[in-house]
């Protein structure tokens, strides 16, 4: 009797040992791209900045917002999906030394830019369909500022983790004092678990990063360089039924120093905190063009991306309007 009941015992812990291990919760981490597909993309980013000139401290605060239409119009067999991207507005506002500027601009061809994404949300491929080249919407800009965070492409189980390194090249036009960008990210991400939101049933991905930017360019006869490293600290949550990632938050905080060199010899050191919030919302194409969806909100500061690279844009955007 006592050894049946041995038995049984060992029987009951191996079943528990075996529920543990096989009864795990997998999900497949990819994105799931489907033609005719549309979706609204909204990034807003905060970025507090205090820069150090000649021994004064500058602070500046400056917030953008672009809104976007992302429809997809044809995946191959591999899962590479071709999408139309248009921007619907972007604005941006800035405050320093008691002063406050803002800019809007909405005024974007529609379907403006053409770009490929990979299953993992990687970006194949970025073409402009935009031929004036004073636009806003240069290849490079805009494949800086719409991406896709990076999945594994495999069965994944809650606790499990994944990198991902990136090297993004941002070349500007020629009225840009910073006229060549190198953006380096390392990042490692985490399948944190399930989370109820507004009725549905997200996955949580939380993730880590380190970030380095290198440039150069010229001002007022000046060869001009800029370097930075940062960190950053971020979660997005997975939508299961969509296969896409529909919300992120992230803060990064970046140590930077830009060099003057010629006629005079400067260095301005520089600390940008910077909040970024993302959302994506499947929509319908028509939905971005009715007059009432045309506004513009100031956000305070947010919860990206960040995504850095808006950021970096941001950076740029400051010193092309100094």
């Amino acid at each position: 009797m006592k050894k049946d009941l041995c038995s049984l015992v060992m029987v009951i812990v191996f079943c528990i040992i075996g529920s543990s291990v096989y009864g795990q919760d997998y999900l497949v981490l990819k994105y799931n791209f489907k033609d005719g597909k549309t979706f609204r993309s909204t990034i807003s980013v905060n970025s507090n900045i205090v820069q150090s000139m000649m021994g004064e401290e500058m602070k500046i605060i400056a917030d953008f917002e672009s809104k976007s239409e992302i429809k997809f119009t044809k995946v191959d067999l591999g899962g590479n999906a071709t999408a139309l991207v248009s921007i619907i507005n972007i604005s941006a506002k800035t405050v320093r030394m008691g002063q406050e500027k803002e800019e809007k601009k909405s005024d974007f061809r529609k379907d403006g830019i053409r770009m490929v994404f990979a299953p993992s949300g990687k970006t194949v491929s970025v073409k402009s369909t935009d031929t004036n080249e004073s636009s806003i919407l240069r290849e490079e800009t805009i494949s800086a500022d719409i991406k896709f965070f990076f999945l594994p492409g495999r069965a994944t189980k809650i606790g499990e983790k994944w990198s991902d390194k990136q090297i993004d090249t941002t070349k500007t036009k020629p009225s840009n004092p910073i006229t060549f960008m190198t953006t380096t990210t390392e990042n490692e991400y985490t399948l944190a678990g399930k989370e109820i939101k507004d009725g549905k049933e997200l996955y949580k991905v939380s993730y880590t990063g380190t970030l380095e930017i290198a440039g150069k360019g010229k001002q007022e006869g000046m060869d001009l360089f800029i370097e930075g490293t940062g960190q950053t600290i971020g979660f997005f949550y997975f939508d299961p039924t969509i296969s896409m990632v529909i919300y992120s938050e992230s803060e990064t905080e970046m140590n930077t120093t830009i060099a003057l060199t010629g006629q005079e010899n400067m260095t301005v050191p520089m600390i940008q905190k910077i909040k970024t919030v993302t959302t994506l919302e499947e929509t319908s194409a028509a939905d971005y063009f009715q007059p009432s969806q045309l506004h513009i909100r100031f956000l305070s500061p947010k919860p990206l991306s960040t995504r850095a690279t808006c950021g970096q844009n941001l950076l740029s955007f400051i010193h092309s309007r100094g």
